[in-house]
């Protein structure tokens, strides 16, 4: 059928559109189909589906069950340097990182080196190297640079004061607070005999506010027993 139209007195025929009986280029085949999905497709999908359940329901699942395995015991000693700075850490945490102290094999660790251990809420990091200052510009310098401090958000210092440790060597020690965790932080700083390049050593306690507070007994000591002591000399 057609119909005509007039255009400036003349007529003009249109023609009439013909249905397109062909299937699109896009369109899946039905026997690709499964409930109108094309099956082609469901593959990849099924697969990222098991890629985010591992990752968002497994994965915390497999964190929470590994534990360190490797528990402080009675006598054992970290070694910050030649067997001269160390810290007896407190029996039962697992030790992360670091050194146990190896009689005969005490040059194993040179200044600097570092520890760290972890209790269930609160960990536990100290760090040896050479400083040629004093304590308190070693606790200044430790707040201003460290990067571990800045995962705190905010460094709010509560408070400052003076320690010694068990040979009566001056520290300092001050106590940060931040967004989610707090933190005591606390410096030495030791001068070999003879003279020679001072050794400072940082401290520094984390956990959220009710855990270091809880844990006080146990961290104290190992911050206390953080000593310089040449080769060969004994406890005071």
């Amino acid at each position: 059928m057609t119909e005509t139209s007039e255009t400036s007195g003349s007529t003009m025929t249109l023609p009439q559109p013909v249905p397109d009986g062909r299937v699109p280029d896009d369109r899946v085949p039905a026997d690709q189909r499964i409930l109108g999905i094309d099956r082609r497709t469901i593959w990849p999908g099924v697969v990222l589906l098991i890629v985010w359940a591992l990752w968002s329901q497994a994965m915390p699942w497999i964190n929470d069950q590994v534990k360190l395995d490797n528990p402080i015991v009675a006598g054992d000693v970290i070694n910050l340097g030649f067997g001269e700075v160390t810290f007896v850490p407190t029996v039962g945490w697992d030790l992360l990182s670091g050194t146990l102290l190896v009689e005969g094999d005490e040059d194993a660790v040179a200044v600097p080196a570092s520890a760290t251990l972890l209790s269930e809420t609160v960990s536990y990091s100290a760090k040896s190297g050479n400083f040629d200052g004093t304590p308190e510009e070693l606790l200044d310098r430790m707040i201003k640079v460290n990067d571990s401090l800045d995962d705190l958000g905010v460094k709010d210092e509560q408070g400052r004061s003076s320690i010694q440790n068990a040979d009566g060597v001056p520290g300092e020690v001050a106590y940060l607070v931040g967004v989610d965790q707090v933190a005591l932080i606390a410096t030495f700083v030791f001068e070999p005999e003879g003279g020679g390049t001072k050794i400072g050593v940082e401290i520094e306690v984390r956990g959220e506010p009710g855990s270091l507070q809880e844990l006080v007994e146990e961290f104290a000591p190992m911050i206390e027993t953080t000593t310089y002591r040449p080769a060969g000399q004994e406890a005071n």
